[in-house]
């Protein structure tokens, strides 16, 4: 959950709001599941039309919970608000068994990750996030090539990893087992 919330989550600061939008209606469903097995809430989903052209329909679970809200912000050091540069990996998930790190690494991608060059990978705006995901994938053994690039649209430096598919696929076997 909390690598979904880092890879494709939002906190509002006023709220205490958490916000997830993909526009995989799949993984919502899946999501929305995790959500009632872990804190035994049933967020609606809700679809989330952009009305920029060839744009595809994303889908939205928002709910107000100030306990979960502490606890992805305190504990888990997810930032409120805008947190594309800034956020990083909380020291927990450092010091979590390779089971824990495991289950991150998957809900970031699954979240956040994708198709690079032919392969998996992810890319982020947050130099630390890209160090600690980075020095995750080694944790796991996970052989990955680093890039960096300048983002022309923003003028900002961008960060990216590149690995292989059947790296990917390992760990989701291991992760399902």
């Amino acid at each position: 959950f909390v690598g979904i919330i880092i890879g494709d989550g939002h906190l509002n600061s006023d709220t205490k709001r958490i916000v997830i939008e993909l526009t995989d209606l799949d993984l919502i469903i899946k999501i929305q599941k995790l959500i009632r097995s872990l804190f035994d809430l049933v967020p609606p989903i809700r679809p989330v039309i952009d009305k920029r052209p060839n744009r595809k329909i994303k889908y939205r679970i928002s709910f107000t919970n100030s306990v979960i809200h502490r606890l992805l912000n305190s504990i888990f050091q997810i930032p409120t608000g805008k947190k594309a540069d800034i956020v990083l990996v909380s020291s927990l998930i450092f010091k979590a068994k390779i089971s824990c790190i495991k289950s991150f690494m998957i809900g970031y991608l699954v979240s956040d990750g994708g198709k690079r060059r032919e392969e998996a990978g992810f890319s982020t705006a947050s130099k630390q996030l890209w160090q600690d995901l980075n020095y995750l994938l080694f944790v796991l053994n996970i052989k990955y090539t680093q890039e960096r690039w300048i983002n022309r649209k923003y003028n900002k430096e961008y960060y990216g990893t590149v690995f292989s598919k059947e790296s990917l696929s390992l760990l989701m076997q291991e992760w399902r087992s």
